[in-house]
């Protein structure tokens, strides 16, 4: 580590913000008793390990979970919530990884692959064995200090500093009470092992921390009331996103898709998902303001998290649901389909008493559907609309409700935001439906909006590529573009 270089500063006004306000305790306050900060220096640990470990296995949970062995391990063993099982599954779920990536190297990494790629440089290459002499000699220096670390052998492919800091707080909780002069040989020697961790760990900034605290949908923009949980403190901020939105009520972490500066363009995510249910935001119970919680315990259907700064505990009992959600997914009963049919990314296990979950329910949305249309056809367009809005609120996955929904309102309404956003509410459930994008593509061609008309044209020709219609459409729009957009409408009759 380049010491001239590092400055515990930045850590706390730009790292995630539940390091930044544990790190902040660290080293902005002065501990007459060495014993105090020497458990700081391990909750910092703590707080990295667990957050490191959350991200890699809900990127696991959504895009493979192939790994019998280690899906046994997530809803079985993991439920006992130790520091040494959230070491083990930051290591095997970054394991799996480097053989998928080893694997498909030719398709090369994208999206949040980044970020695990990363995260596994960090892991293994930067703080495994030998490979780094800075680390490997500080490590050397704690092995002797205590019998309790006989076990760990230290070679170029063993241990890591992870499993060093396992080590020492299961030595903290299992040994008797140390001197203040060892406690403070330990922190001579954990402080710059711990800013080395954390300098390291600067990649992990690309990548925005956030929570939803309110969505609001306006004339086909969703508005978003944000808390970005980067640095010290939560900061409240409006977020308007067109096409891609997040859900209220979620931690999320995401990434801003790269676009030029100084542009009005509304900003895009490139990738998001939520972090719950092992990491949420709720209102402390004790502190009246929002916090940022751990899974902290989850045994015979009792759960509780953990605060890391203000120390309190918080029981929501509704978050046993999407936990057993990833257990039955885990163990072959939900199909990954099943679960994330019709949710953005950042949605991945979360379910609603109105989803997919419930079978008499999605039997009857497609009762009410199938009335919708037959009311349709008959030119009853009140009824329709009664019907295919009763189809949606039984199952809020019913993408056809959707849609059927929205073209009753084109007919009756003359303001098109509410049936555009429900079209792009079909697009997100079945995107492959090329019948979705064309409709909003014609929708956005009749109403002179040529770029978004061209877009989901596209969209519909990349689903659909013998889409004659798309594609007759298309030869219009370019034409139309190239002509200062004049004859649109006039060529779209013609």
């Amino acid at each position: 580590m380049d010491s001239k270089s590092f400055d515990s500063s930045s850590i706390i006004d730009r790292y995630p913000l539940l390091i930044s306000q544990h790190y902040a305790k660290l080293k902005e306050k002065k501990y007459a008793d060495p014993n105090i900060q020497f458990d700081l220096i391990l909750e910092v640990f703590a707080v990295i390990l667990k957050y490191l470990s959350t991200i890699v296995c809900r990127c696991y949970l959504f895009n493979d979970g192939g790994d019998n062995k280690l899906n046994d391990f997530i809803s079985g063993e993991f439920k006992t919530l130790s520091d040494g099982n959230w070491n083990r599954l930051l290591r095997d779920c970054l394991s799996r990884y480097k053989i998928l990536l080893r694997q498909n190297k030719e398709e090369g990494v994208t999206g949040p692959l980044i970020m695990i790629q990363q995260m596994i440089d960090y892991y293994f290459n930067k703080f495994q064995g030998k490979n780094n002499n800075d680390h490997y000699k500080l490590m050397e220096q704690i092995i002797p200090m205590d019998d309790w670390f006989k076990d760990i052998q230290i070679s170029p492919h063993n241990k890591s500093v992870f499993d060093l800091f396992v080590s020492l707080r299961n030595m903290k909780s299992h040994t008797p009470k140390k001197s203040s002069k060892e406690y403070e040989t330990y922190i001579e020697i954990l402080k710059p092992l711990l800013d080395h961790l954390l300098f390291e760990l600067e990649f992990i900034t690309e990548y925005q921390l956030c929570f939803v605290k309110e969505v609001k949908v306006e004339k086909e923009i969703f508005s978003h009331t944000v808390k970005y949980a980067m640095g010290r403190n939560f900061e409240t901020t409006k977020l308007d996103l067109e096409d891609s939105y997040l859900n209220k009520d979620e931690l999320y972490i995401l990434k801003w898709e790269k676009h030029t500066l100084g542009t009005d363009d509304a900003p895009k995510i490139d990738w998001s998902f939520t972090l719950g249910p092992y990491l949420i935001v709720a209102e402390c119970p004790a502190c009246n303001a929002d916090q940022i919680f751990i899974l902290n315990n989850y045994k015979n259907k009792k759960i509780n998290f953990r605060n890391f700064t203000c120390t309190h505990t918080y029981s929501p009992p509704e978050i046993l649901k999407d936990l057993d959600d990833i257990d039955a997914y885990l163990a072959g009963e939900k199909s990954i389909s099943n679960l994330l049919k019709g949710k953005i990314i950042g949605e991945f296990f979360k379910v609603d008493d109105n989803l997919a979950d419930s079978p008499e329910k999605r039997i009857t949305s497609n009762t009410m559907l199938q009335k919708s249309r037959k009311y349709l056809k008959e030119n009853e367009i009140i009824l329709a609309l009664k019907f295919s809005q009763e189809a949606i609120d039984l199952n809020k996955d019913n993408h056809e409700a959707w849609f059927e929904n929205a073209m009753c309102k084109i007919i009756t309404l003359e303001d098109l935001d509410k049936p555009i956003c429900q079209v792009k509410k079909a697009i997100q459930l079945a995107p492959e439906k090329a019948q979705y994008s064309f409709a909003l593509a014609e929708i956005y061609f009749e109403t002179g909006k040529l770029d978004k008309a061209i877009q989901y044209t596209q969209h519909t020709i990349e689903n659909s590529p013998s889409h004659q219609e798309a594609k007759n459409l298309l030869k219009i729009l370019n034409s139309s573009n190239g002509n200062g957009g004049s004859k649109v409408n006039n060529d779209a009759k013609s």
